[in-house]
């Protein structure tokens, strides 16, 4: 039997490991249909650059472990506070509370599924 690669189970996995790292609202969302650039969007709130190093480090192991490889290097984040990990089908955003706010990704994907999480007051 050949085991198959679950795609939404790393993305479950990782949304998981985000919240139990101290990620806030962390929400994960199926964009397959709706974009062409990935399958899911996985968006977390850090509270400072170190928490937001260290989840960074959680995602790359979690991602070493599955072999699944990130198409941008892992940068040290800097004082902008917004750091995007792309892994091809999933693309992962590590922002401040002020960047989350000013951005507001979860309205500009209000017509993906929610798979992790909860999005208040989405747009339908």
């Amino acid at each position: 039997m050949v085991d198959t690669f679950d795609s939404r189970r790393f993305v479950l996995e990782a949304a998981e490991l985000l919240d139990d790292h101290m990620g806030r609202d962390t929400v994960a969302i199926d964009v397959r249909g709706i974009s062409s650039i990935t399958d899911y969007l996985v968006i977390t709130t850090v509270t400072s650059n170190m928490q937001m190093r260290g989840l960074l480090e959680r995602l790359a192991e979690h991602c070493d472990h599955h072999e699944v490889a990130a198409l941008n290097s892992h940068k040290r984040p800097d004082d902008t506070g917004w750091v995007l990990l792309d892994c091809e089908f999933v693309v992962f955003h590590l922002m401040t509370r002020e960047m989350r706010e000013f951005y507001e990704l979860e309205r500009l994907w209000f017509a993906g599924e929610t798979v992790y999480g909860a999005v208040e007051e989405r747009a339908e």
